[in-house]
């Protein structure tokens, strides 16, 4: 009882419930009508009805005028992101796909591949069977934020605990990744598999819009939480905010910048930096400097475009990282 009693009585923090800026004034009826007044975000894929083979006309167009609205939105946001880079002196970005994420419209709506699903009833029945599980570990995301809460208020102790919950997140991405003869607890089915992913997309990108905003006061107020600041660890926990800001590239551009000499002086962690600079960089110039960034070739993990391949080991010593041949 004891231990119930701190639970409940815990303060709020960064595990409150994540709600998305304010919708968009320019957002389409068919959307509305799905909104949750509090979050004011969707919180379910009944949008989606209209692109089921089932669907009535009235529900495709519905379906298709939500489409539209959010590939527009989604066009200004890269444009406006654009701006900001050419502001920054990137004036030609070599973005990956998805590089630029729809942050004003995007966060507001799940989405999911309908056609893993027969028809619309098919879809709900595999999220009614999906979302208990789902919710279990949304549950236990916000029991570990609340018993493993902040020791005090000072900004190190903050930090640590601001990522518990995307880590959470993220380990369960690696979970869902497992082979089918792997371990799974529970053990779904392919298609739930599918929901579930789809549902923590969702989540996760109102927990990195939240972390994101709530580091960027941070470091306007205060600058850069170094290691002489709030300590090693905590230092590396805001490095881990910024690395999973990919929907902010500017700001992670930022980020990097400022770092550069911080590395140099000891004050954050060269490894830290290493893999900020190769995330921004692929996004940006469409090559990396230490071979942090990896993708499978003919079933072997290889790095992504170097810059200089021939000083890989070179730099990655540099960077206190472990040889390549090693790390692959």
């Amino acid at each position: 009882m004891k231990i119930l009693a701190a639970i409940a009585l815990a303060a709020a923090s960064a595990f409150a419930p994540f709600a998305a800026s304010a919708a968009p004034a320019d957002i389409p009826p068919a959307l509305v009508v799905h909104l949750d007044s509090e979050t004011e975000r969707v919180e379910d894929f009944e949008w989606m009805r209209g692109a089921f083979p089932d669907a009535s006309e009235e529900e495709q167009a519905d379906y298709e005028a939500i489409k539209a609205w959010l590939d527009q939105c989604h066009d200004r946001d890269r444009e406006e992101m654009k701006a900001r880079l050419a502001a920054m002196g990137i004036a030609d970005p070599a973005l990956e796909v998805g590089a630029y994420a729809a942050r004003t419209c995007g966060p507001l709506v799940p989405s999911i591949d309908h056609t893993s699903f027969d028809n619309y009833a098919d879809l709900e029945a595999h999220l009614a069977s999906t979302r208990p599980i789902f919710d279990a570990m949304l549950a236990t995301a916000d029991l570990s934020g609340r018993i493993g809460g902040p020791a005090s208020d000072e900004l190190g102790e903050l930090l640590k605990h601001r990522i518990i919950r995307e880590q959470i997140y993220r380990f369960a991405y690696s979970w869902l990744s497992r082979g089918e003869k792997a371990a799974r607890i529970p053990d779904m089915t392919l298609t739930q598999r599918i929901v579930f992913a789809a549902l923590l997309r969702h989540e996760l990108t109102q927990v990195d819009a939240a972390n994101t905003a709530w580091l960027k006061d941070i470091v306007e107020e205060s600058g850069w939480p170094t290691i002489s600041a709030v300590g090693k660890k905590a230092s590396s926990s805001a490095w881990l905010l910024v690395q999973h800001a990919d929907h902010d590239p500017a700001f992670q551009l930022e980020i990097l910048r400022m770092l550069e000499p911080l590395a140099e002086q000891g004050e954050v962690s060269r490894r830290n930096y290493a893999y900020l600079y190769d995330r921004v960089t692929l996004k940006l110039e469409g090559k990396q400097r230490y071979a942090t960034q990896m993708w499978c070739v003919d079933g072997m993990m290889e790095p992504r475009p170097l810059e200089d391949p021939a000083r890989i080991d070179e730099l990655r010593t540099y960077a206190d990282l472990e040889p390549l041949s090693e790390y692959q």
